[in-house]
């Protein structure tokens, strides 16, 4: 046992991130003491200070062990989870003192927020929805981990004509060629919300792009939706936030256990639609639907569905449709990585052909619908090009 709080002590040292990575304390609901604990604390609290025992290091020898009576009289029941993640955060905030900025901000946008919903889908070779095949999920996990989509650089020229790099970040972030799938995303996403809300019976005439009143159709968000009780107009616009950016990308590092970029596109869109909001009874009321691009959701965003799909009935619409749209955010990012490397190519106008010109290259079932399976809404989106590499991962990456 001395051996093992001697362990437990050696891991809660961390490098200086190490308070990034402190979840906030969680506040427990404690029951009403007795008379006889009230009478029992206050004899305690009455006691000299230099008899309060003291825990921790003596001198050079292991730290001093609990006693087990004091384990069992702490303030609240703590679980051996909550016992453990002093050490779980110190590991985090080694792993993240030698990571580059491109990969501290990747490991920072998918820490809590829901973003690690998609796991729960087990790679499948069906077509049902919420399936993530094991050739897309082999990528996906790799942009999780924070490695390079494919253990094989992509070549060195986007279709867009930018430079690519060897971790193939490009197609992550900015690249124009793939703004089409970016747009289908964010339909998607549109239709889902949409979906969700018409099957609640405390929503009704759920529109999709309506003019918001009184702007000429200058603004256009994404839903609209009357509460069946109070007859209030509720307003929506869904967005797909980079944690990349520029803006925002020191703020993501710094602040790995905050939805910073989601907030901060939450912020943006309520600067632009609530001001023009009319005011008119029924009241008038906007809500911006943020998501980022590794699948966190906004807080605001996360706040307003609970209350928008509430209760029993709606639980598990609501749960459906968080997954629903943390599905369709990772698979768009592996077919991101798929459009890409194919749409690659070098310099050099005449080539040597290589052995992923194959036909049964990863790619070329990916645009043919064969392995990948990636969902209707992406198909088709970047047109077809070239074949690149197949997706290999070794057992031992």
């Amino acid at each position: 046992m001395l051996a093992l709080v001697a362990a437990v002590a050696a891991h809660s040292v961390a490098p200086p991130s190490g308070a990034l990575w402190a979840p906030p304390p969680r506040r427990r609901a404690r029951p009403a003491p007795a008379d006889d604990a009230l009478a029992a604390r206050a004899a305690a609290a009455d006691r000299p200070s230099h008899e309060e025992p003291a825990l921790g290091h003596t001198g050079e020898r292991l730290p001093a062990p609990l006693s087990w009576g004091r384990l069992l009289s702490a303030p609240a029941a703590l679980t051996q989870r909550e016992l453990s993640l002093p050490a779980h955060a110190a590991r985090r905030a080694r792993l993240y003192a030698e990571l580059s900025g491109w990969a501290r901000t990747g490991l920072a946008a998918v820490q809590g927020g829901r973003a690690a919903l998609w796991l729960t889908v087990v790679p499948s070779d069906g077509s049902s929805r919420g399936t993530i095949p094991g050739s897309a999920m082999r990528v996906a996990v790799r942009l999780w981990l924070g490695a390079p989509p494919r253990p094989d650089p992509p070549r060195p020229r986007c279709a867009c004509g930018a430079a690519v790099d060897p971790a193939g970040r490009h197609f992550l972030t900015a690249c124009s060629a793939q703004v089409s799938r970016r747009t289908a995303v964010h339909h998607h996403i549109v239709a889902l919300v949409a979906a969700a809300l018409r099957r609640a019976p405390q929503w009704r005439e759920v529109a999709v792009e309506a003019d918001l009143d009184g702007t000429a159709g200058a603004l256009r968000p994404d839903l609209r939706a009357t509460a069946a009780a109070t007859a209030a107009v509720t307003w929506g616009d869904v967005s797909v936030a980079w944690p990349w950016a520029a803006a925002v990308a020191a703020r993501v590092r710094a602040e790995p256990l905050r939805v910073v970029a989601g907030a901060a596109r939450e912020t943006h869109k309520r600067a632009v639609y609530v001001p023009a909001l009319p005011a008119s009874a029924p009241p008038h009321a906007f809500t911006p639907l943020v998501w980022e691009a590794l699948g966190r959701i906004g807080p605001a965003t996360d706040a307003w569905l609970k209350l928008a799909l509430a209760g029993p009935r709606m639980a598990s619409v609501r749960a459906s449709l968080l997954l629903d749209v943390s599905v369709a955010l990772w698979r768009s990012l592996t077919w991101a990585v798929a459009g890409g490397y194919a749409a690659c190519s070098t310099p050099e106008p005449a080539a040597a052909p290589t052995a992923d010109r194959s036909p049964t290259a990863a790619d070329d079932l990916a645009w043919r619908g064969g392995d990948y399976r990636v969902p209707h809404f992406l198909r088709g989106a970047t047109g077809r090009h070239a074949d690149s590499g197949p997706i290999a991962c070794r057992i031992g990456e």
